[in-house]
């Protein structure tokens, strides 16, 4: 083997102080050992040489395989240290790092995940190669690879797609409105998603345009730069740059390369544009429908009096006073007259905190109503919320038979008993009141204002007969007690008082069906009764049939006592607390008739440039994207340069080189081009790039199939230490490189003589 051609550079090279036993195999790069500061540097001889140190042979040497042994004389490497250890993690590690120092990777790229890998094995039926580097090329199976490889890339690419249509779908299902977790979880899955769609599709179409490369490269001859420019036309700054370098001379409008390159940043500039124009389909609004909660200032219903804004300023200063208590009693009248339209509803009060604004709830026996207090925003009435506080209203009521009046007057002409109703209580006595609000088939209700126990009020109903019509046949009277429980579930809110409903308004709602508003009282000013009454029409609601049961009875006075709660709690006064309120929801819209144009045509677009480039890049051998597969082909380009210009950069090599023109094309072993479609016919092709001063010309179509590996013997390749076969292109530089180099030997044993002596005195 030939001396390297950078030996002449090490100063210690032609004396021997490496030893006799040299590696078999030269290294393009021979570094020197130090030697130890200890030591002494070795001494010279009278005669001229060196002490016997550098005369003996090394005992061993450094190679792969064998460990360093030493050698004779006074001075010798240090001995490693070793590091004792237990540890078995430790004792692995070590086994993995020192066996993969002493081999090679073993990892394998898939097959269909690997156009270039063109295996000799691969082709049936051809004999043995002649060399272990001879490797068969197959359209068809190329086509196959190229197609598989790119398709894992799509697949990606329309999985991403379907996630981030999953993802805008499935929040846009959320109709109560998104959190600010789920906003924080939806932007970061859409912005997840789509950086790694723009991820692959960059990297998608970077490989596209590794693979069309080739094609490029053999359809014409090209300049130096432009050949280096369309190398590198997976960068789009390369690319950009094509548009002006790779014009025609004296040619106005643009070439085929001009054109493919504008084509291929288009298409780069367009799928990122669409990818970022998803981002326009959607948005968060705010919802008409419902709303969330949040922390501050909430809207309640004030219970701690009844009435309406024009009571409370009215008697707002003096709640105490009897006038403002008879305001209360009519207040609560209205109250539950104005529930009554509100919806009843069949619910569970204690199943869950769900409901449904201004409604009212019973069971499925109806012995029990209650309301769920509406919480509101203080800035807009429209944004309310259901709370899970609940108010209970029962009652129960006893039927008592009439034995004289009830018939609203039209039984008698005495005008003095004509009001009169007997009826018979529990305990068998007659009982004579006076009940002047009354009307033929209408139903009176009657309210005690004494309390008949904490929360609770007594209430009385006349059904007046009607001798007209077959609804009430008979007078009918009814014993009852109503009842309104404690506010539930405040004693999880900051100031629970607040949400309390006092006894005394529990009782005014209790009798709310009852109350008049209006006191009979003598002319001494003491009250003629105890009972407020109110007579409803008879086509109303709450004057029943006569069929009505004690149950039935009941159950109105349960629902106009709840309705009456819920009217207030729609138009009542109401103060401030602390707590979570109602704000508007935030919901996702998608305005899915372009996100899913976008979604699907990303899929598509990509899929037909697929199609397209695999089947324009196929018709030339793809070669693999190592540095050391394109180092290995531009060899005939940089051999031009010689030794020279190891930091020229790739638009001063391509000056160096006239910047001559060259494609990338196949050799017949003959020398020239094959012809269109021929096949190897047992021969050996090689793949290169050619001189357009070798006048082969080039050919159209795909390059043939079958074998390839290198030059023929006929085409031998020169030695590097023939100078006078290499004939650089530089032929002064050289000599001038020459002469430098030996008076740089020259200079350098000079000094290494110098040093030596110096060092022996």
């Amino acid at each position: 083997m030939p001396a390297s051609r950078y030996a002449r550079l090490n100063p210690l090279a032609s004396t021997g102080f490496l030893g006799k036993n040299s590696p078999t195999e030269s290294s393009q790069f021979s570094n020197t050992e130090g030697f130890p500061p200890s030591e002494p540097f070795p001494s010279q001889n009278r005669d001229g040489s060196f002490s016997s140190v550098f005369r003996k042979p090394a005992r061993g040497i450094v190679t792969d395989s064998l460990a360093y042994t030493g050698s004779e004389g006074n001075f010798s490497p240090p001995q490693p240290k070793r590091v004792r250890t237990r540890s078995s993690l430790y004792r692995a590690a070590s086994s993995v790092w020192s066996y993969s120092r002493k081999t090679v990777s073993q990892f394998n790229v898939p097959k269909v995940a690997a156009p270039w890998d063109h295996e000799y094995s691969e082709k049936p039926g051809v004999a043995p190669p002649p060399s272990d580097t001879v490797r068969y090329f197959e359209p068809h199976r190329q086509r196959r690879r190229l197609f598989v490889n790119s398709s894992f890339q799509w697949l990606m690419t329309a999985v991403i797609c379907a996630g981030l249509a999953a993802v805008l779908y499935g929040f846009t299902t959320i109709d109560i409105g998104v959190t600010s977790t789920m906003k924080h979880v939806f932007n970061a899955l859409v912005t997840g998603l789509s950086i790694c769609l723009g991820l692959n599709l960059a990297s998608s179409l970077k490989g596209y345009a590794q693979m069309m490369r080739w094609r490029f490269l053999a359809s014409s001859y090209r300049s130096l730069q432009d050949f280096e420019l369309v190398m590198n036309c997976d960068s789009q700054t390369k690319t950009f740059r094509l548009l002006w370098a790779g014009r025609t001379p004296k040619q106005w409008y643009p070439n085929k390369t001009q054109l493919m390159a504008l084509l291929s940043i288009t298409v780069n500039l367009a799928l990122q544009v669409f990818t970022a124009l998803l981002g326009l389909t959607y948005s968060i609004d705010l919802s008409t429908e419902f709303v969330r909660l949040t922390y501050g200032n909430v809207s309640i219903v004030d219970l701690s009096y009844i009435g309406n804004a024009a009571t409370q300023d009215l008697y707002g200063n003096d709640l105490g006073s009897s006038t403002a208590q008879f305001a209360q009693f009519s207040a609560s009248n209205t109250w539950g007259i104005t529930g009554q339209d509100y919806p009843v509803l069949f619910d569970t009060y204690a199943k869950d905190r769900s409901g449904f604004t201004q409604s009212v709830y019973e069971n499925e026996n109806h012995t029990a109503y209650w309301y769920r207090f509406i919480d509101q925003s203080p800035l807009a009435t429209s944004l309310s919320s259901v709370s899970d506080r609940t108010v209970n209203c029962t009652a129960e009521c006893r039927y008592h038979e009439v034995v004289a009046g009830g018939y609203a007057g039209f039984n008698t002409d005495d005008t003095d008993t004509m009001w009169d109703v007997t009826w018979v209580d529990d305990d068998g006595h007659n009982n004579t009141w006076t009940i002047n609000e009354a009307a033929t088939g209408a139903t009176t209700w009657m309210a005690n204002m004494t309390s008949c126990g904490s929360r609770c009020t007594q209430v009385y109903a006349l059904q007046s007969a009607d001798n007209n019509t077959a609804d009430v046949p008979v007078p009918r009277f009814f014993s009852c007690k109503s009842y309104v429980s404690q506010v539930s579930n405040v004693d999880e809110y900051e100031e629970p008082d607040e949400y309390e409903l006092p006894n005394l308004q529990a009782q005014y709602l209790a009798g709310a069906i009852g109350w008049s508003g209006v006191q009979t009282e003598y002319s001494d000013g003491s009250l003629a009764s105890d009972l407020q009454m109110l007579v409803y029409p008879s086509d109303s609601s709450w004057s029943p049939p006569g069929n009505y049961t004690e149950g039935d009875m009941a159950a109105l006075i349960m629902r106009f006592t709840a309705g009456a709660v819920a009217a207030m709690d729609a138009g009542g006064p109401r103060l401030n607390v602390k707590g979570y309120g109602p704000a508007p929801a935030q919901f996702l819209n998608v305005q899915w008739k372009y996100a899913g144009a976008i979604l699907g045509a990303i899929p598509v677009a990509q899929f037909l440039i697929l199609c397209f480039v695999v089947a324009f890049a196929n018709k030339a051998i793809i070669k693999d994207t190592s540095h050391l597969s394109t180092a290995r082909l531009l060899r005939p380009v940089v051999d031009r340069l010689g030794d020279s210009g190891c930091l020229l950069t790739g638009d001063e090599i391509a000056e160096k080189l006239n910047n001559y023109r060259l494609i990338y094309g196949v050799r017949d072993p003959g020398g020239a081009m094959p012809p269109r479609g021929a096949d190897d016919e047992g021969q050996i092709r090689h793949v290169d790039v050619i001189d357009e001063n070798e006048g082969l010309g080039y050919r159209r179509g795909r390059m043939p199939r079958g074998r390839y590996d290198g030059l023929s013997s006929s085409f031998p390749e020169k030695d590097d230490d023939d100078d006078e076969e290499r004939a650089p292109l530089l032929p002064q530089q050289h000599q001038q490189k020459t002469k430098s180099e030996k008076q740089l030997n020259m200079t350098s044993d000079r000094l290494l003589g110098k040093r030596l002596r110096r060092m022996s005195l």
